[in-house]
């Protein structure tokens, strides 16, 4: 059977054509309908979902193509666009998180120091709309500090969590850019920069948990057995027990084990 990833990345590409032609034309009802469509291509990989982890970004690419259809529809639905948008980040922070729980507080700073000049910019223009965008940016923040934590965490050693994290900050940056257009100026024509970054990182985000495991993530997910050497780790792994002495009362020892020989060689008496 052929698997359908050539035919959902064409359908994607396609799609991201179409809206910027019916965006640049004026062709409202064509965009509404194609702007969702490179999310869901994204989803198409991950279902069905084979782990929890890709169960929580489908559930992000759904809630995110939801908010595409808001926000394009009209002006009046950008608050419930925006909490669309905001449980999708939540999705996503529980799929990091269950990648990994270790803090990284200096990322944690790192992040946070980023939003929050962000949103310093962006305050002074939001009026009755800055409690919602203050629980957008916790919410974002938390996102982009998860996916940063995933960095040197993975055993494999692929560079998976670097494209997710590159993934998540890019649309963070993506969403400034919203919020700028929205607050500020209407007029700066950041809607196709912004676009092209809100896919690639919804694409990033993506990557980690559509790939398939590589051969040495099973290794690393096996048990181990009687030898170190089957665990798919080093020998002398700690996690890994030591090889057990066969029992000497054991039956397939007994039967196979050849007749014990004396090596000394005693000498004939005159």
């Amino acid at each position: 059977m052929r698997t359908p990833g050539p035919l959902l990345v064409r359908l994607g590409l396609a799609a991201v054509a179409v809206y910027f032609l019916a965006y640049i034309l004026g062709w409202q009802d064509l965009a509404l309908i194609s702007k969702p469509v490179p999310v869901v291509c994204l989803l198409g990989f991950l279902i069905p979902p084979r782990t929890r982890d890709a169960a929580w970004i489908a559930a992000g690419l759904l809630l995110s193509a939801l908010g595409d259809v808001l926000l394009e529809a009209s002006p009046a639905l950008f608050v419930p666009g925006l909490v669309a948008f905001l449980l999708a980040h939540v999705c996503y922070v529980g799929a990091f998180l269950g990648r990994t729980r270790a803090l990284h507080l200096v990322r944690l700073g790192i992040v946070a120091g980023f939003t929050w000049g962000a949103f310093s910019v962006l305050a002074p223009h939001l009026g009755a709309m800055r409690g919602p965008v203050i629980a957008y940016v916790i919410v974002i923040s938390a996102m982009l500090w998860r996916a940063a934590a995933q960095i040197g965490e993975d055993p494999t050693g692929n560079l998976r969590p670097l494209l997710a994290t590159v993934g998540a900050a890019i649309f963070a940056i993506s969403d400034i850019m919203v919020a700028w257009s929205r607050f500020v100026d209407p007029d700066a024509g950041l809607k196709i920069p912004l676009m092209l970054l809100y896919w690639a990182g919804q694409l990033g985000i993506t990557a980690r948990a559509a790939a398939p495991e590589s051969p040495r993530e099973k290794n690393l997910a096996r048990p181990c057995r009687v030898r170190p050497t089957f665990c798919g780790r080093r020998d002398g792994d700690p996690s890994c027990p030591p090889p057990t002495a066969p029992s000497a009362r054991s039956p397939v020892t007994s039967a196979s084990a050849p007749p014990a020989t004396s090596t000394s060689r005693t000498t004939a008496s005159p």
